[in-house]
């Protein structure tokens, strides 16, 4: 078989194989500028950061003396019902005596991350707060259909 030759005296393997080491030459120096575009503007930064942090424990967070952290803190005494207060358990037997009522989050809550359980808990994705009174979303054992939330409550 006849050996192709093109114009330049090079045959047609030998023309894919120079085009493959110019592309292959092109990608080394592309990433070779990046690591050192990359490299150089890491160090610039990793100063200023330094600067920065340095900066940071010379001043103060609030510059202005009229500040006061505890203008809006929460009289805890006028709000206990509401607040929960720590406890040894971690809060763990106010979870456990909570009927949690709600979206995805609340669903999230006893699906993904075992935070409540499926006995004190109704959580329905794709529920919206405007359709907590008329969408049926709970079923339970032994009953046919859905119910409405306020219907799974009662």
């Amino acid at each position: 078989m006849a050996k192709q030759t093109t114009r330049a005296g090079m045959d047609v393997k030998e023309k894919m194989y120079l085009v493959l080491v110019l592309c292959f030459a092109a990608v080394l120096i592309t990433v070779g500028a990046a690591f050192f575009i990359v490299r150089g503007l890491g160090s610039t930064t990793r100063q200023n950061d330094n600067t920065a942090d340095s900066a940071a424990t010379q001043e103060p967070l609030v510059a202005d003396s009229s500040y006061d952290k505890n203008q809006n803190t929460i009289d805890t005494n006028k709000y206990s019902s509401t607040i929960l207060e720590e406890s040894a358990d971690a809060g763990q037997s106010y979870v456990d005596e909570t009927l949690f009522l709600g979206d995805s989050n609340t669903a999230r809550m006893y699906r993904i991350f075992n935070y409540c359980s499926y006995d004190n808990a109704i959580g329905s994705v794709g529920m919206s707060g405007k359709s907590l009174a008329t969408y049926a979303c709970v079923q339970f054992q032994g009953y046919s259909g859905y119910k409405t939330m306020p219907e799974a409550v009662a």
